[in-house]
Formats: C-alpha cells, structure tokens, sequence
C-alpha cells in the first residue's frame, strides 16, 4: 500500500495546531483561519506522513517542534528556529545528523529509531540534556567518546545500535561520560563509573583527562588574550601587545639581516629595548583609560539625575494645571446646568496653559544651560586625559624610532666588522655559506640595511598617526555623540510641550463651543492626555 506524502504547508500547519488546541481545551470549537500562528508556542506536527522539511518560516519563537512519526529522509530548513528547546525528529528515515548548527538552545533532541551510522555534526549544541539514539545503526564506540565534550548532557539513550553489543560499550560510557545520569532508559549508579575508572580503560582516561587539562589552559589563556586585545583596543592602542613582532614579520628584510653571525644578539637586545618602552606606554595608556572611563560614568551619572529632577519637576507643574482644569470645567459646567454659562471660567483656563507653557519651556532652557555646562566641563576634563596621551604617545614613538636608529646603527656596523673578516681571513665563515654568500655580494646587503631602516622608520610614522588619530577622534566622536543626543533631547522635549500644551488649548476650545454639556461627554483629566 502506498503512503501519501505529505509536505508542511499552511493548511497541515493550522489542522495541526487546531488538534492540539482542541484536545487540550475539550468542547471548544476554533476556526483555523483565526490562529495566529505567530504566538504557538508549540508545534506538533506527529503521523503527517510529512517526508520534507519546510515552510516554517515565522514559527522563529517556538521552543518545541515535534516530526515524529513522518518518513522525514533529511533534517533540513530548521536554521531559523533559534529558540527551539525540544526537537523529536524519532522515527522517520534519516540517515545523518546534519543541518542543527544554529540551534544551540536546544536541550533535548530525538531522533529514535531513525537509520543513523554515526553521531556527528552535534558541536554547537552544548545546552543537550537529553539524546537519543535509540534503535538506529550506530556502531563505533569512538562515537560515544565524541560525546564527553557534552556537560550538560544527563540523558542519553543508545539502546538497539550494534554499538550496545560491543563489550567496552558500558565502560566506554561511563569512563567518558561522567556527568550522566541516566543511560537507556537505566539510572546510573556511582559504582558503574568507579568500575569503568578501574577497567583497562582507566589509563586512556587519565591521559585524556591530562590533555583536557591542557586544553583548558590553553583556551583560558586564549580569552585572556583576547579580554586584553578587546581593553587595548577600546584604549585606542590595538596591537600594541605585539607590535615589535608585528614590526619585524612586516619587514621583508629581517630574514635576509638574520642570515649576520651575531644578528641575533642585535635583535634580541632591540626587542628589550623596544617591549620596555611599549610596556611602559600601555600601562600608562591603561590607567588614564580607567579615569577615562570614571570620568564618563560620572557625567553620565549626574546627566541622569538632572534629566531626572527636570522630568519630576515637570510632573508637579503638569499635575497642578490638571487639578485646576478639573476645577474650572467644574465649575463651569456648574454655570452651564444654571443656564448661565460663564466662559471666563475656561478663558481664565487658557491664560493658565499658557502659564504652563512658560514655565515649562524656562525648565527645559534651564536643563539645557545645565547640561551645556556639564558637557563642556566633560569635555574639558576628558581632554585632559587625551592631551596626556598624546604626549605619550609623541615621547614613545620618539624612543621607539631612536630605538630604530640605534638597531640599523648596529646591524651596519656589523656588517663592516663581517666584510673586515672576509677580507682577512682565508676561509671566513666556513660553518655559515648563507652568511658568506650574503656578504660576497655587498650592495645587497648595505640595501636590505638601508630598507630594512627605511621599513622601520615608515611603521613607526604610520603607527604614531594612526593611534594619535584613534585617540583624539575617540574623544571627538564621543563629545560629539554626546552634544547631538542633547540637541535630539531637547527637539523631543520642545515638541512634546508644544504638542501637549497645544493639546489643552483645543480642549478647551472645543467645551466653549458647547452651549451644554452631557455628563456622558463630559468626561476628561488626567486619564485623557
């Protein structure tokens, strides 16, 4: 008998949810046209005879997926589903784990009784906590050591893979996988893991265990490393860390000048003089980069606490006009119930919107002179800050490029020393044929000097610009930033008390142009604006 196949389209998707929603709300009847699919949360799309995965886009906020039951032959099309906690993929034809890179929230995952050889393509999900495996055709222990990098994982389930048949099976997961909990449906016992420790895999553990430990402080050593670029960076020296062997990689000479007997000592003693000055520089660099940064937070901290009282203040002035609108509508639809109607009650009412307006427009222009102030005070003090930089900076590139003359001075007058020996020596150099080949040949190697100088000489002139100008544009952009989200501010501000005044004003023209006023159309305050 033939299956139906069955794609996920808009019609399947809304049966679905409708199914679901009607077995869990018994007795209630819902029209598929009306779900807005956009809040499930869940979708079950089980025994559809689905055999490909598709047209789930805007289903990007669903946390549980199910396709179980579906003759599904490739996982695919699920990348946008980043929320995704629990997918059930069990029992379908799906040969290979593939396509779930981009689901790393995802803490339980299925795929039971599928025709799966090997388990891979599973590194990004490190929140797993349940796997299973079950009733497929894995078969390689080597298989379920991948899976030791899972600290997470408490479930996993393998039961009916060849795999369970091989006789390392239960000591290869408990030797390797020392965080689960549970193992085929089985609780696992502290004994179990004990007995794999002490088996004949116990010493392939520990020195897994070693090189594992080596890792670690390799990756730890890593984030250190790129925690301090991320800090040079922000304190506009990028590179610093490693600017002499950045120098030196950079210089197509420096292999031809190392080829010198005696070279080497030259540029060790280059690279101490120059790390020694770099050193310096940077912590110093580092420390105004702390006050830079105190300084801002302190700006920003009484930037807020002036927006603050301005907004507080405001609130008074708007809550006493709103008591007394409430009073003079009072008492003017008093007049209005006699026959009377005195508008002067409401014509006073106008004069005090634009009281209001004054007084708060005289807040906002005294908030503005305020923040003006605090600005320039900022910008004065973090300049500060800058111009002792920039002094630094000119002082460090300044050694740094003695340093440079100091180094080619050396290397030249190495290079006469050699020439010297070869002209006095009959055999010079026997245990070196680069260096004599090097030295035979003179004009190229006064040339490789004078470029590897002119190399030198050119990084550091482009360096200094290039950090000076990182320096002083980073403080430029910031006041900058900071002047135009003041500007911004008090455009919003002015046009949010001229629309609310503007507001009152209507209001109030449009209850003088009532002869009478209905209890039911009269009803306004503070709720209405």
């Amino acid at each position: 008998m033939l299956v139906e196949r069955k794609v996920i389209d808009d019609k399947l998707i809304r049966t679905s949810v409708v199914e679901e929603l009607e077995s869990v709300e018994s007795g209630t009847v819902i029209k598929p046209e009306e779900i807005n699919l956009a809040t499930v949360p869940e979708l079950m799309l089980s025994f559809k005879n689905i055999f490909f995965i598709d047209n789930l886009k805007g289903f990007e906020n669903i946390t549980k997926l199910q396709l179980d039951n579906n003759i599904i032959e490739e996982i695919c099309n699920l990348d946008h589903l980043v929320n995704l906690k629990w997918l059930d993929l069990s029992f379908n034809n799906i040969t290979k784990i593939e396509n779930l890179d981009k689901l790393t929230n995802l803490q339980d995952l299925s795929l039971f009784n599928n025709k799966i050889t090997k388990i891979e393509n599973l590194d990004a999900l490190t929140n797993l906590n349940v796997l299973s495996l079950g009733n497929n055709q894995i078969s390689e222990l080597e298989d379920i050591r991948g899976l030791r990098d899972f600290k997470n994982l408490r479930l996993l389930n393998l039961k009916g893979n060849p795999v369970c048949e091989e006789d390392d099976y239960y000591n290869t997961v408990f030797a390797y996988l020392i965080n689960l909990k549970y193992l085929d449906y089985d609780m696992i016992e502290a004994s179990q893991f004990q007995k794999a420790k002490d088996s004949k895999l116990g010493d392939q553990l520990v020195e897994l265990e070693e090189k594992e430990k080596i890792r670690a402080a390799s990756q730890k050593e890593k984030a250190k490393d790129t925690d301090r670029a991320t800090l040079l960076d922000k304190a506009n020296i990028t590179g610093m860390d490693h600017f002499f062997d950045t120098l030196m990689e950079e210089d197509d000479q420096t292999k031809t000048i190392m080829k010198l007997p005696g070279s080497a000592n030259i540029i060790a003693n280059y690279r101490l003089k120059w790390e020694e000055a770099t050193t310096v520089f940077t912590a110093g660099v580092l420390e105004l980069h702390v006050l830079k940064q105190d300084e801002e937070t302190l700006f920003m901290g009484v930037l807020e606490k002036l927006l603050v009282e301005n907004e507080q203040q405001s609130i008074v002035l708007i809550q006493a006009f709103e008591a007394g609108k409430k009073v003079a509508f009072k008492k003017y639809k008093e007049t209005v119930a006699n026959g009377a109607q005195e508008p002067a009650f409401l014509e006073n009412l106008k004069e005090t919107v634009n009281v209001l307006y004054d007084e708060l427009m005289n807040l906002e222009m005294l908030l503005v002179e305020q923040l003006n102030d605090i600005l320039e005070e900022f910008a004065e003090s973090y300049q500060e800050f800058v111009a002792r930089n920039t002094t630094a900076i000119a002082n460090t590139f300044r050694d740094l490029t003695e340093h440079a003359v100091w180094f080619n001075e050396s290397i030249s007058t190495l290079v006469i020393r050699l020439m010297e020996k070869m002209s006095k020596e009959e055999k010079p150099f026997e245990d070196s044929p680069e260096a004599y080949q090097l030295l035979s040949d003179r004009d190229t190697i006064k040339a490789a000097v004078t470029s590897s100088n002119d190399n030198h000489v050119q990084k550091l002139q482009t360096s200094e610009d290039k950090v000076r100008e990182a320096e002083e544009g980073g403080a430029k952009n910031l006041v900058e930033g900071l002047r135009q989200n003041e500007y911004e501010r008090n455009r919003h501000r002015v046009s949010e008390i001229n629309e609310l005044t503007k507001s009152y004003q209507t209001t109030i023209d449009e209850r003088l142009d009532f002869d009478s006023i209905d209890d039911d159309e009269f009803r306004f305050g503070l709720d209405d604006y």
